[in-house]
């Protein structure tokens, strides 16, 4: 997955590739928002926290779309707002 970072967590969208519909591993992670997270070949736990909504959201997406400009046209070409992901690594 693509990501951008927002200070120590790691930012991702969940844009499903563009289809109209909410990736399924956002309803797991409402499930249970434990995560391994695997960044340059390192493999992490840490926490996700989905942002639907909101001030925060519009902000993660905003900077998402300024560090991967490519992802500027999934909310025309899905009709959806996309949700966005925080990944924070749990200390080790």
């Amino acid at each position: 997955m693509t990501y951008h970072r927002d200070g120590e967590d790691y930012i991702v969208a969940g844009t499903a590739g563009g289809s109209t519909k909410d990736p399924a591993w956002l309803h797991n992670l409402d499930a249970d928002p434990s995560v391994q997270v695997e960044v340059d070949n390192e493999t992490v736990p840490g926490t996700a926290t989905v942002v639907r909504d909101g001030a925060e959201r519009d902000r993660l997406w905003t900077d998402h779309v300024a560090a991967l400009p490519w992802f500027a046209d999934y909310p025309r070409q899905t009709g959806r707002r996309i949700p966005m992901v925080r990944l924070t690594l749990q200390p080790g």
